[in-house]
């Protein structure tokens, strides 16, 4: 079931829309405004075993609450869904979601659960522009690829 389940959710629809830029636990993230919530990865820290465009967490936004499924990921088991929730903070500048994260043994089976806290801070538009981020102005068009996987389709500069 893992991935499947938002991949087929997806699979309905491709969309297209203006991206926000948020820092996750030293990662760059991005995600699209609309009634889903994505968050795929920019620029992965150094040593996560995730590409560029690959999805962390799919779901929605009910009112002031995230709600959907997140992925751990490692390089022998590839990504193992598991669901969060959580709020958005009163600035909305921030979204802690929390969950129970799957451990896996050497041959990829669920052995233990952690408690898990997802957080990610909105990062200014000027602030990325100041970094020369390549990403802080773009629209972002997903499209899945295959039933467990998710890609940036096309990247249109929007200025």
């Amino acid at each position: 079931m893992r991935v499947a389940v938002f991949a087929f959710i997806l699979a309905l629809h491709s969309f297209c829309a203006r991206a926000q830029t948020w820092e996750h636990n030293g990662s760059v993230m991005s995600i699209a405004d609309g009634s889903s919530r994505v968050f795929t990865y920019v620029k992965p820290r150094d040593g996560l075993a995730v590409y560029p465009g690959t999805v962390l967490f799919f779901g929605k936004r009910t009112g002031n609450t995230y709600q959907g499924t997140a992925h751990v990921f490692s390089p022998r088991c590839g990504a193992t869904a598991y669901a969060v929730s959580g709020p958005v903070s009163q600035d909305q500048r921030s979204v802690s979601m929390y969950g129970r994260r799957p451990k896996l043994d050497p041959s990829c089976r669920i052995v233990a659960y952690a408690d898990d806290n997802l957080v990610f801070n909105f990062i200014e538009p000027n602030v990325a522009t100041e970094t020369h981020d390549p990403d802080a102005s773009t629209l972002i068009c997903l499209r899945p690829v295959f039933m467990e996987e998710m890609k940036p389709n096309v990247v249109c500069r929007s200025d």
